[in-house]
């Protein structure tokens, strides 16, 4: 599953939030992923640390 994916799939399931809740929590989630890859633990395309099912670390080092 990729970032994008991901994304889309906790957006479709926060759709019973708020706007500005929703937005927050999913802000949230990309600076994880970019906070990741900043970090070297992982790849732009794939999901990681999440606890989800399909998700796939990709560790550099």
């Amino acid at each position: 599953m990729t970032e994008q994916q991901f994304l889309q799939q906790l957006e479709q399931a926060l759709d019973r939030l708020p706007a500005e809740e929703r937005n927050d929590i999913l802000q949230d989630i990309r600076e994880y992923f970019a906070n990741g890859r900043a970090d070297g633990k992982i790849r732009q395309r794939h999901c990681c640390g999440t606890g989800r099912t399909g998700c796939h670390r990709q560790r550099t080092d």
